[in-house]
Parts: structure tokens; C-alpha cells; sequence
């Protein structure tokens, strides 16, 4: 029998599901897999719809935990410290849970929390072969001119460069192309276990947009507009609602649904947005969605906003607007911005300018037939399947 343990650096909600899901389906149809899911105490307590999510995979796994390593603050040091934390209570963990299962792989679901510790320190494994998702990857952005206000640097390109080094390595999977494009074709080795693979998004649960509006009492005479997933600040959303400071010829609805970061929750409290909301300009829901929400909310819609602001990478909203059929309302900048050139899926606007987000969504209402955005929102939706991701999950894992 084979034993993998899939580690979970601490996420809970759709972090927890967005990829770990589709892992589980994978070692599905193989015979005699023993898999073991390590997460923190945390994200047990907090993210029982997620596992709920997991546990519909229909594949056996057993949970085990780690405690919560808190985070104080986002500065640079204490991030640092954090990574460093993490490795070594990830390295005493696993040779705990090794002497009795004897892993084959493992799998670490977000890189990305540990990635410059284990580019120091080399793999906390031994001589098993592990792999893993690495998101956020920042060094490679100014090469394709990318506006950005946190590029990085040499050093970032020198640990990414040693990361992929170790030897026990078998594969990073990255949602970014251009990372991937980034390194020379001469460095064999990187290029081999570096794999770019489209985001896996799908709903389970099928809705008309009437029966998605009546679930969720909202307007069948509103256009919607859908702004989903974590609320940070570059979501865009001062921007979109700025378009309530001009004249608008029909009623709009603005959805507003996530889990808010703070600066975000500042600024839903001030005055303006409370008329709004008052008004029913504006609906708030906040905090993580399960799977059942989440499909109502994206297919009660008329339009996803993904116009962000200052956030050059992947967007899994942009996927999710794909599978759900969904026309996105997509700013000139940054790596969905590339996917839009190349694939055509999106409507581009100046998410500075409130009369060119109002003339896109003029647009978007009144050419309802748009014969060739639907056919471009078709291909793409049949190349980024959540079977392709499993398939070619199962190719690396398996025959590399």
C-alpha cells in the first residue's frame, strides 16, 4: 500500500478545497492509496464546511493536526520568522507521522507560506519525494513590464532557482505561465518540474439565473454584478462603486461577498456605502461560502468584476466566472489581463474612470447575443476543466 500525506500550510475555506479536492480525486481511481491530511488545529475548527467539501470526494483520508502558528503582522521579519517557524514544526510532524506510515509523497498544498525556508534548509523530508501548488511567485513581473509596486528581486529569483534544485522534488505546479516561460529553455531541470496548469473551478450544483435570484431573494429586474472571493484592496472596489457617484438609466446591484480584510471593512462602514446598501445599491455577505452559496451567487449574476487594482497574478474569481459561464469585467493590468489578450473571455475597462465601467456595462446588458465572446468563454472553459488539472496531476505524480 502506498501512504501520502497532502500538508495544508494553514489555510482554511477555499484554500483548503481550491486544490486539495482535486489531489483527493486524483489517487481516486488508484488501488491501495493511504492518505493523510495534515492541518493545522485551526483550520480544523474553522474549516469544517471545507472538509465537508473533501469528504464528498468519496476517498478515504485521515485528518491530523498541527497547532496554529500565529502570525502577528505581515512585515517582512516577521514573515520571515514565520517560514522558519513553520519548516521546523512541519519537519517534527512529518518524522512523527513517518514512522508509522512510511510516506512515498508528499504533497504541500501552498508552497508559497515556506518557500524561502525550504530553499535555506533544503527539504524537511529526508530522501522522500514530495511536490506541491507554489502561487504569488513575484520575481519574473518586471520582465513582462508588469505594474507593480512590489517587484522582487535577484534573491527571490536565486531561492526559487535553489527550490527547484532539491533533489526529492518531483514538480511545482504554478497557475502562472509566464513563470514558467520565465526560465531559459537551457535549464532542463527547472523547466522539467515546473508545471503550468489552468486553475481547476467548477460547480456542482447546476442553476438557472431565475431559480439563483429567487434562492437568494434577490431582483429578477436588477443587473448584478458579482465581486467574489477574499476582499482585499486591490479587489477594485472603491473603483466599481464610484460608478454610483453618476447617472445610471437602470437599476444596478452591486454583490459584495467574501471574507473582508480590514482596510475593506473600513471602508464598507462609511457613510456612502451605507446609503448604498440602504438603498439596495449594494448587498453585503460576508465570510466564506460553501459550494452550494457560492453557485447561486455566481449564477444569479450578470457580470463579475474582476477589475483589480495593483494584483498582477492568476485570479481563481476569473476562473470560477469561466465555469459558470459568466462574462468578467476585467482591468488592463497584470496576469488576467494576459490570459484576456491571448483568450478574449473578458471585457476591458479603466477601473479609474466610473463613466467607462458604466458604457462596458451598457454594453454587456444590450448586446446580450454576443455570438463570438460566448464561443471564446467556451473554448476556454473546455481547456481549463478541473479534469485536465487531475489528469495531468496524475501523470507527474505517478509516471515522472
Amino acid at each position: 500500500m502506498k501512504n501520502i500525506l497532502i500538508i495544508e500550510s494553514e489555510f482554511s475555506g477555499h484554500y483548503l478545497t481550491g486544490y486539495i479536492k482535486y489531489v483527493l480525486r486524483a489517487l481516486k481511481d488508484k488501488k491501495k492509496i493511504n492518505i493523510i491530511l495534515l492541518i493545522s488545529d485551526l483550520s480544523l475548527s474553522k474549516g469544517k464546511r471545507a472538509l465537508k467539501i473533501l469528504k464528498d470526494e468519496k476517498v478515504n483520508f485521515k485528518i491530523k493536526t498541527f497547532r496554529y502558528i500565529y502570525l502577528k503582522n505581515f512585515s517582512k521579519i516577521s514573515l520571515i520568522k514565520y517560514q522558519f517557524k513553520f519548516y521546523f514544526k512541519i519537519k517534527r510532524e512529518f518524522k512523527k507521522l513517518n514512522k508509522i506510515y512510511k510516506f512515498d509523497h508528499i504533497f504541500l498544498n501552498s508552497i508559497q507560506r515556506f518557500d524561502k525556508a525550504l530553499s535555506i534548509l533544503g527539504s524537511p523530508f529526508g530522501n522522500t519525494k514530495f511536490s506541491g501548488v507554489i502561487l504569488g511567485i513575484k520575481f519574473h513581473l518586471q520582465k513582462y513590464k508588469f505594474q507593480y509596486t512590489e517587484t522582487s528581486s535577484i534573491i527571490s529569483k536565486y531561492l526559487f532557482s535553489k527550490l527547484l534544485n532539491i533533489k526529492y522534488l518531483k514538480f511545482l505546479i504554478t497557475n502562472d505561465i509566464l513563470l514558467k516561460n520565465y526560465f531559459s529553455k537551457n535549464d532542463k531541470n527547472i523547466k522539467s518540474k515546473l508545471v503550468f496548469l489552468h486553475d481547476p473551478k467548477e460547480f456542482n450544483y447546476k442553476l438557472s439565473k431565475k431559480k439563483a435570484r429567487n434562492l437568494l431573494g434577490l431582483s429578477s429586474k436588477s443587473f448584478i454584478i458579482l465581486v467574489y472571493g477574499s476582499i482585499i484592496d486591490s479587489k477594485g472596489i472603491i473603483q466599481l462603486l464610484n460608478i454610483f457617484t453618476r447617472k445610471i438609466n437602470f437599476s444596478i446591484q452591486i454583490i459584495i461577498a467574501g471574507e473582508q480584510f480590514d482596510q475593506i471593512k473600513y471602508y464598507l462602514k462609511k457613510k456612502f456605502v451605507k446609503s448604498l446598501i440602504k438603498n439596495n445599491q449594494v448587498k453585503i455577505i460576508s465570510g466564506w461560502q460553501n459550494e452550494y452559496k457560492e453557485a447561486k451567487l455566481f449564477y444569479s449574476a450578470d457580470i463579475i468584476w474582476i477589475g483589480y487594482e495593483n494584483y498582477p497574478f492568476p485570479s481563481g474569481v476569473f476562473y470560477q466566472s469561466i465555469a459558470a459561464r459568466r462574462p468578467a469585467i476585467i482591468s488592463k493590468n497584470g496576469f488576467i489581463f494576459y490570459l484576456n489578450k491571448i483568450y478574449k473571455v473578458g471585457h476591458l475597462v479603466n477601473i479609474y474612470n466610473p463613466n467607462d465601467i458604466i458604457r462596458k456595462i451598457y454594453e454587456i446588458k444590450y448586446n446580450k447575443k454576443n455570438i463570438k465572446l460566448g464561443k471564446a468563454i467556451k473554448y476556454f472553459h473546455q481547456i481549463s476543466k478541473p479534469d485536465k488539472w487531475v489528469d495531468n496531476f496524475k501523470k507527474h505524480i505517478f509516471n515522472k
